[in-house]
């Protein structure tokens, strides 16, 4: 009961305080936006932690916890609205705030009167929802003025190779550190294959498939020679596969839609959506399937899952080939979204930063790579550079000016941009999860287990020795 009550501390606390650091960064309407996002979200996992009988029940639990994550939006609001001259930020206005509020505590209300109702009604009834939450998230990003959809398209890319990863990684126990080079095959192939300046000028749909199937290929040359090796062996020779690879790109055409334009994201929103709910079910098939259940056997014994009759090369190879396959159509999809391709993007830290989303969010766990990746992505493509506007605005306005030496001025505007510390941050963040919760925040059962065997094992020797 204790450790109940200490996550639901937690959990509020932590969307809470994002909620709070999203009214103080954007200001203006962006407390509605993500007071709908996080009301809903509260209100699910107060539902987790609370036997909800009935909608009525479940109506007063969401509304409480929307209404949670809408004072701290007013906190937000209240210190962004005091702090505004001196950062040169437009104050947050009083109707904002309490729309804020109110659509806090209505998303969380209507979110759990539907984890009140019978169990098979409410599995779909959660999914509408969440469909819901997806579909209109462009909507609301207009009528809020938040201009969030270029990161959002953005943190779904990641979300795709996390997931990617997550089959090569977290199913099958292989490290890969050179991740990113399927992502790069993927979007050069369709480079390649849709620039009209090759004479090939392929179209996007049917130069998409294709994409994949070459990183899928990409995969298999990559672990035919790694097969014999683990761990450390196999970390580095994946990373220098992702070191060896390091034109105006045709977009993709709908009939109803037309030729996709950079101006409009909402066709890149809704596509990138859905090769992610694609891979997702995918991805679901193949861990359940009987290729599923072999991964697992080798990453937890090789040895074992050899003498059970699970052949090793087959299974690891399209271990590889599958990781690098979703990881074709992520790159596939960035090269028409940007229409151009350059080597910098593809560098050894995204490969990096992948790996981060999959043991942040938890191994072999969907939903965890799913949240470990949105995490990851809304700080570094979102908040912190809001972040350093902020402080940029501040320092320019109230510091800087009065600093008279040029050279301990340019120093300060350095050395506060959270930018140059990004990397720093991410590694930061990495360890405390390792002391704090090594199996990440929503842990597979098997991979948790594992991380916390020693401890069961300490706990069941100290209990017979008392016993006796």
């Amino acid at each position: 009961m204790a450790n109940q009550v200490i996550k639901a501390v937690t959990a509020n606390w932590i969307l809470g305080a994002l909620a709070a650091l999203t009214a103080f960064l954007f200001g203006g309407w962006s407390g509605a936006v993500i007071g709908w996002l996080l009301g809903t979200a509260a209100a699910f996992m107060q539902a987790q932690r609370q036997r909800i009988i009935s909608p009525t029940v479940g109506l007063g639990a969401g509304a409480g916890a929307g209404l949670i994550v809408g004072l701290w939006l007013l906190l937000g609001s209240a210190i962004q609205q005091q702090l505004a001259p001196l950062l040169g930020l437009p104050a947050t206005g009083t109707v904002e705030i309490v729309a804020a509020l109110a659509i806090a505590t209505l998303a969380g209300g209507v979110m759990g009167a539907l984890q009140g109702i019978p169990a098979p009604a409410k599995q779909q009834a959660t999914l509408v929802t969440l469909a819901f939450v997806l579909v209109f998230f462009p909507f609301a990003d207009r009528i809020g003025q938040t201009n969030w959809i270029d990161t959002a398209i953005q943190i779904l890319i990641f979300v795709m190779l996390a997931l990617g990863l997550n089959i090569t990684v977290g199913f099958a126990g292989l490290l890969d550190l050179g991740y990113v080079a399927f992502f790069a095959i993927g979007a050069y192939t369709t480079g390649f294959l849709a620039s009209p300046q090759l004479d090939l000028d392929w179209n996007f749909w049917l130069a998409l498939p294709v994409a994949a199937v070459v990183a899928a290929i990409a995969g298999l040359i990559l672990g035919t020679p790694t097969l014999r090796l683990r761990g450390d062996y196999l970390a580095i020779v994946t990373l220098g596969f992702g070191q060896i690879v390091p034109d105006p790109i045709n977009r993709p055409t709908l009939p109803l839609i037309g030729t996709f334009e950079s101006s409009n994201y909402f066709p890149w929103y809704y596509l990138i959506l859905f090769l992610v709910v694609f891979a997702y079910f995918a991805i679901v098939r193949l861990r359940d399937s009987r290729l599923g259940r072999s991964w697992t056997a080798i990453r937890e014994d090789e040895l074992a899952a050899s003498a059970m009759g699970i052949n090793l090369v087959n299974s690891k190879l399209l271990a590889f080939a599958m990781g690098a396959t979703f990881s074709g159509f992520a790159g596939a999809f960035y090269a028409a979204y940007i229409s151009a391709i350059f080597p910098s993007v593809f560098d050894f830290s995204i490969s990096v930063i992948i790996l981060c989303m999959v043991i942040l969010g938890g191994l072999g766990n969907l939903t965890g790579v799913i949240l470990g990746a949105i995490i990851i992505m809304a700080a570094d493509r979102l908040y912190l550079p809001q972040l350093a506007q902020v402080i940029k605005s501040w320092l320019n306005t109230s510091v800087l000016p009065v600093i008279s030496d040029p050279g301990l001025r340019d120093f300060v505007a350095t050395s506060l941009d959270p930018l140059q510390m990004r990397l720093f941050l991410f590694g930061l963040t990495l360890v405390i999860m390792m002391l704090v919760r090594p199996e990440g925040l929503v842990p597979d059962t098997l991979h948790k287990a594992e991380m916390h065997e020693t401890e069961e094992e300490s706990k069941e020797f100290l209990a017979d020795a008392r016993s006796r």
